[in-house]
């Protein structure tokens, strides 16, 4: 990595190992832009080179400097970035990121307990959907039973408009004849007055009064 950083500029290398210093951050002057610069430089190399773990250790440093005395520390003197692998020599899409065995049988663990979860889910889902079955089930139940009640409800209709007629049919009948045996011209053939009022017709008037 050393090598690597020295190969894009000197400059940045030496910012990388010495650091830099700016004397007025209000006013830079050429040679402090060109530090900032190279520390960008370090940092984005030194960024790419490692992977997300090592990341999570040094993201809060601002120098390079920084980054790389940190890189040391925490690998006990020795240069982390000398053993790191240098991605930005490939194409992203190439990137292969390798894990430990702990690693795997972690996210083994994760992806079996998320597909427990998905799977009780899919159960609890799947009851739903058979409950709603059931009642649609019942629902259409009555709805039939409902419709059979309304076409019975039809026929009885029917049968008492028919019988209902025949009624007023047969009492228009006996009316009939009751007034024509009242108007009779002969009086042997015409009824009283009082053989009149038992027909039922009569039946609601107070026959007392007659």
């Amino acid at each position: 990595m050393k090598m690597y950083l020295g190969s894009i500029n000197d400059q940045v290398w030496d910012v990388t190992e010495s650091d830099y210093a700016v004397i007025d951050p209000t006013n830079l002057t050429n040679q402090d832009k060109t530090n900032k610069q190279c520390n960008t430089i370090a940092l984005n190399t030194i960024y790419n080179a490692i992977d997300y773990k090592v990341f999570e250790q040094i993201k809060d440093c601002e120098r390079a400097s920084e980054v790389w005395k940190r890189l040391e520390e925490t690998n006990d003197g020795t240069p982390a970035v000398k053993s790191a692998k240098l991605y930005i020599l490939k194409d992203k899409s190439d990137e292969e990121e390798e894990y430990t065995k702990e690693e795997l049988m972690d996210m083994l663990e994760q992806v079996h307990t998320c597909f427990e979860m998905k799977k009780k889910e899919c159960k609890e889902f799947s009851k739903k959907v058979k409950s709603l079955e059931q009642s649609f089930d019942e629902l259409n139940a009555s709805h039939e039973s409902l419709m059979e009640d309304h076409e019975e409800l039809g026929k009885s209709h029917t049968k008492l408009e028919k019988a209902h007629s025949s009624i007023l049919e047969q009492v228009k009948k006996e009316e009939a004849k009751k007034k024509q045996k009242m108007l009779a011209y002969e009086p042997a053939k015409r009824i009283s007055a009082k053989k009149a009022l038992e027909h039922p017709y009569f039946n609601g008037v107070n026959k007392e009064v007659y």
